[in-house]
């Protein structure tokens, strides 16, 4: 079956915190991956996004772009429990005089390994362009069957022009000023994704983050007797 989607959400905020709402429709068991662009206004620097209550830091998963650090794309992970709370909070900091505007989004996936779910990722930061082209990832195990999750941040309120090929379930939160896209593909073949290029809808500076999602092999094949 793979990895599926299962919900997904958006959120703006133009303060120093943003509160996203849990998605509808999660269940136990599913993968919830949260991400937020941050542009701290062009006289902030050194933009920090805490690391929300329960989830973990994607590894490689923040990256800084903009002048002065001003600006932040950073993605957290955790496995959905019981009892999920109807919301999640994001905290901002930054020096200068910043005026936060930030964008998130979140997105359940269900048949995730949730053991190991991250199987690589990587960050990259650009200029002021309308091209914007997430990091290749190669995957840790032969199958070819991960789950490529893009995420794109940037500067300016834009959206996308043209997404990268072959990829879906497309999100984009750009209602705060800047701008945070998301897009997926379910892999079919090892070895590395190449670069994905999303084509905004103006020129932004830019960050992007690519990671793999490592499905759930765990489900025994069935032994059938010999008559």
């Amino acid at each position: 079956m793979g990895i599926q989607v299962s919900a997904t959400g958006t959120a703006s905020s133009t303060g120093a915190s943003l509160s996203i709402t849990r998605p509808a429709g999660i269940a136990t068991g599913d993968l919830l991956l949260l991400a937020v662009a941050l542009d701290a206004g062009t006289f902030g620097s050194g933009a920090a996004i805490a690391t929300p209550s329960g989830f973990t830091p994607v590894p490689a998963g923040s990256v800084g772009f903009g002048s002065n650090g001003r600006s932040q794309l950073a993605a957290f992970y955790k496995v959905a429990s019981d009892g999920e709370p109807a919301s999640y909070t994001l905290n901002f900091s930054a020096g200068g005089f910043p005026s936060y505007a930030a964008n998130a989004v979140i997105c359940a996936f269900g048949g995730v390994n949730t053991e190991a779910p991250v199987d690589a990722s990587a960050g990259v930061s650009g200029g002021s362009s309308s091209s914007l082209a997430a990091p290749s990832v190669t995957p840790s195990e032969g199958e070819g069957d991960d789950l490529l999750v893009g995420l794109w941040g940037g500067t300016a309120s834009v959206g996308a022009s043209t997404w990268p090929a072959g990829m879906g379930d497309t999100l984009v939160a750009n209602a705060g000023g800047g701008s945070l896209l998301m897009a997926d593909q379910q892999l079919v073949s090892a070895g590395a994704t190449g670069t994905r290029t999303l084509t905004a809808s103006a020129a932004t500076t830019w960050g992007a983050v690519s990671l793999l999602l490592l499905p759930d092999r765990s489900a025994a094949l069935p032994l059938w007797e010999n008559f």
